[in-house]
């Protein structure tokens, strides 16, 4: 469906039958200009890649039954406002929902285990996140020609508060990627779940705003973390414990 560029909306199953459908191939709707609203419902089980890329999508319900968004699937979808990541979905690719510029609200499933590089770059409506306690890899940034590092949540410009996992659930993750917070110049706190035990270079690079961290574990487990280089704003920050 490439290029139908009047093309405004697109229902694909639906909540009460499972679909037989279970992917969309990659490029499906890309540089259908018009569209804004998709419902994607059950049985589905795959977002190709760059399926819905450039589009000027508004709304997004995703069904319960996916559990791969791939690369590139969202991104410059300048229009899109809020999005829910089902609980069913176990990875989001590198690029996912980049430059989503009027994306304020991302709502992430309890299933989720990877987040791939840069795929929330560029969000720059965007004001908080809450990174589950299932999640395992924060990617590190992506490297390109001409736009050179962008990371998992780079240039999320009023990103305000994050929180990686929650003091009631020891978080899988293990390390934070580098440059995964870079450029987020409005970032004032972050709550860092206790199985942290590594942060990469550059992760909070360019957060001179950061007035609070807040560790999940105790002072000695902190001092066990390798914070990497270019780090600053994060361990100048006043330091919280639990």
């Amino acid at each position: 469906f490439g290029n139908c560029t009047r093309l405004k909306k697109v229902t694909i199953g639906d909540s009460s039958t499972d679909f037989e459908l279970t992917t969309i191939g990659d490029r499906a709707f890309e540089g259908c200009t018009a569209l804004e609203e998709v419902y994607i419902g059950n049985g589905v089980k795959s977002i190709g890649n760059s399926a819905f890329s450039g589009t000027t999508l508004k709304t997004l319900t995703l069904g319960n039954s996916i559990t791969n968004i791939y690369d590139s699937a969202f991104c410059n979808c300048e229009n899109l406002q809020n999005v829910t990541i089902p609980d069913s979905v176990i990875s989001i690719g590198q690029n996912a929902f980049y430059n989503c510029k009027r994306l304020a609200t991302v709502t992430l499933g309890n299933g989720l285990k990877t987040i791939g590089g840069a795929a929330f770059y560029g969000c720059v409506s965007l004001t908080e996140i809450e990174i589950p306690s299932s999640v395992k890899t924060i990617s590190d940034a992506l490297y390109s020609t001409g736009m050179g590092y962008s990371g998992t949540f780079g240039n999320c410009t009023r990103l305000k508060k994050v929180t990686i996992g929650d003091s009631s659930t020891d978080i899988e993750l293990t390390t934070i990627g580098s440059r995964a917070f870079d450029g987020c110049t409005a970032l004032e706190e972050v709550y860092i779940g206790n199985n942290v035990s590594g942060i990469g270079d550059s992760a909070f690079s360019g957060c001179q705003n950061i007035k609070n961290v807040y560790y999940l574990g105790t002072e000695s487990n902190w001092a066990n973390v390798n914070v990497g280089s270019s780090n600053d704003s994060l361990t100048n920050a006043t330091m919280h414990y639990s």
